[in-house]
């Protein structure tokens, strides 16, 4: 029970939300999400972080699609394309984050960080970047332990 009032929305079949054509590669759509179909965001980039905070946070404040280990932190912000056992994925922006990764999802309170200690290493251009948006080439599925091969890489943004 969520004790307050709330509606269930459904996105029909027949919407077609399209990603930011400036970045989009063949139309691609997204749905619920903010911009892109998909958010990756590696460990060690979170690890880091949780070392300048004095409260370390969980991954899920951000709300990822794709987790992955190994690597330097931010790693992900190089990744121009790449696969994922045996699917194709583009990485096509550092994700601009707002003022939702503020809130705690389990009691609803609501801080300055993580935005505050991000914006100290991870803030260009008036916006604060974690994670990479992603698009992928093609349907299919990726599992637990699948290897990611980086194909081409990009120069730093951040």
């Amino acid at each position: 029970m969520l004790h307050i009032n709330c509606k269930l929305v459904y996105m029909p079949d027949s919407t077609k939300r399209l990603v930011d054509k400036e970045y989009a590669t063949n139309n691609e759509i997204t749905s619920f999400s903010d911009g892109y179909p998909m958010l990756m965001i590696g460990q060690e980039s979170l690890d880091k972080l949780n070392k300048k905070l004095v409260e370390a946070l969980p991954i899920n404040r951000f709300r990822p699609n794709i987790v992955f280990t190994g690597g330097h932190a931010h790693i992900e912000d190089e990744m121009a394309a790449f696969s994922i056992g045996e699917l194709n994925f583009f990485g096509v922006k550092p994700c601009a984050r707002c003022v939702m990764t503020t809130i705690d999802q389990q009691t609803a309170a609501s801080g300055k960080e993580p935005l505050k200690t991000l914006a100290g290493y991870r803030m260009k251009n008036n916006k604060i970047y974690f994670g990479q948006n992603v698009l992928q080439q093609q349907n299919g599925f990726i599992t637990l332990a699948d290897e990611i091969k980086i194909i081409t890489q990009r120069e730093v943004f951040i």
